[in-house]
């Protein structure tokens, strides 16, 4: 076992990994009906799994930024991630569509036929630019990072998040030429795994993560009290309380679990290892799952018991069925 590894990234890794699960579980069941208590129970869920994708760029960051790549380095991590994302794209299309190879590439290419698959494409257009961060940053001192993650994140989600509160906007030729967001969550977690880590900012990241995850609520459930329906307003993952929520997650894991003499688990790096697959086939075992007759009967009994039920069983299925099929050797290249 590697005892150089980061256990609080593989940690970071596991829980960004369920929240994504618990994401497209409450997307794939809720129908909203004038039960208060549902209503609430789905915004606190619905706000607290929304920092799962700023988690998974941070780690990405904090794993790639702090070595030296080159590009034939940064094609071998696309192709392991194409070849699944092909394989389990055509096997769905063509259970919905006659077989047509050139609209099949032609859906394939113009969006997603799996929606959670957009990180995948997403991911690889971050790889492709990963060689020239790396060489941009190298040269970076404390405040290049402080001024970078200002102009590139903080002061874009600022401005959107008044613009939509607001009702206003200002010319996009302002900002045209600036980085995007995602490039600046990228930064920002190569520097929160690299910078001082002091209890004071442990303090203020709960603090602060309380606060955007109440503020983060109440964007979805203040306007279900004024007109009987949610606002999904800021249900983006690049929105100012889910990029700083997830933030906070990531730097209080860094403080909590990054100890010299910690005991790593063996059962921590195995599940971590496999949150790609897990990511991959976990939207495909959703409805299945939920058909069984067994767990029908728990969500008659129980809707809250049911829902976590669900997120559990759909998390572990996809994680055997990842670890079984990385026991074979090819296929291990690209889980």
């Amino acid at each position: 076992m590697n005892s150089k590894r980061m256990v609080w990234i593989d940690l970071l890794k596991i829980l960004a990994c369920f929240l994504v699960i618990i994401n497209h579980c409450i997307g794939n069941i809720f129908n909203f009906s004038k039960e208060i208590n549902t209503t609430i129970f789905y915004c606190i869920n619905f706000s607290l799994c929304k920092i799962a994708v700023t988690i998974f760029i941070m780690t990405t960051g904090a794993l790639l930024l702090n070595k030296k790549s080159n590009y034939c380095d940064m094609l071998k991590k696309i192709l392991r991630i194409i070849i699944p994302l092909l394989l389990l794209s055509y096997i769905i299309y063509i259970k919905n569509n006659d077989f047509n190879i050139i609209n099949f590439v032609k859906s394939f290419l113009k969006e997603p036929i799996i929606y959670p698959y957009w990180y995948l494409y997403m991911l690889t257009s971050l790889y492709l630019v990963t060689p020239f961060i790396q060489k941009m940053i190298t040269n970076f001192n404390n405040k290049d990072f402080i001024c970078f993650i200002l102009v590139c994140l903080i002061f874009p989600l600022l401005f959107e998040t008044s613009f939509k509160l607001f009702n206003y906007s200002i010319s996009n030729m302002f900002y045209i030429c600036a980085f995007s967001k995602i490039i600046g969550i990228y930064v920002l977690g190569y520097y929160l795994s690299t910078c001082n880590i002091k209890k004071m900012y442990k303090n203020i990241s709960i603090i602060s993560f309380i606060m955007l995850m109440i503020l983060y609520f109440l964007t979805f459930y203040i306007p279900y009290i004024k007109v009987g329906q949610i606002s999904y307003l800021f249900d983006n993952y690049d929105c100012l309380f889910a990029v700083m929520g997830g933030a906070c997650i990531f730097y209080l894991f860094r403080y909590i679990f990054k100890k010299e003499n910690y005991n790593y688990s063996k059962i921590i790096n195995i599940v971590s290892s496999c949150t790609f697959g897990i990511y991959l086939f976990h939207y495909l075992f959703i409805n299945t799952i939920l058909r069984i007759d067994i767990i029908q009967l728990i969500f008659k009994y129980n809707l809250y018991l049911g829902i976590y039920l669900l997120e559990i069983i759909v998390f572990l299925v996809s994680f055997i069925i990842t670890y079984l099929l990385k026991q074979i050797p090819y296929i291990k290249k690209v889980l």
